[in-house]
């Protein structure tokens, strides 16, 4: 047995196989702690964004570097600063549903779309 995460309290003790099987069984005793990871990643909502507000902020920002003195990786990261700038303000965040059954994407439009879909194949 071969492992690289298990924490083995004792040694693996090989037991005689189960009914007619010809496998022997193995057994041992792990040390684990249950931890509950909380699954809260945030989304941002690009259909809610003030694109009015990111434009003006992204030309006012630009326009202030003189590119004239800055090499292309230079002028990339401050174009990159200044893009994730306004997405981190103008762009609306939401974190995910603990409990979704269903898709981020599966609207209630969509979802009616689908049952209409699986009742047409049942007929």
């Amino acid at each position: 047995m071969l492992t690289n995460e298990l924490q083995l309290k004792d040694n693996v003790t090989i037991v005689s196989p189960l009914d007619n099987c010809d496998h022997n069984v193995l057994m041992w005793e792990i040390e684990c702690t249950p931890s509950t990871v909380l699954n809260k990643k945030s989304y941002l909502c690009f259909n809610q964004a003030d694109y009015d507000g990111m434009r003006n902020f992204v030309r006012n920002r630009l326009s202030s570097f003189d590119y004239n003195a800055m090499s292309a990786s230079t002028m990339w990261d401050n174009f990159n600063d200044v893009m994730q700038d306004a997405i981190k303000y103008y762009v609306p965040c939401r974190t995910n549903r603990t409990n979704a059954k269903k898709p981020l994407w599966m609207t209630g439009k969509v979802l009616r779309s689908v049952r209409k879909k699986h009742r047409l194949w049942e007929k």
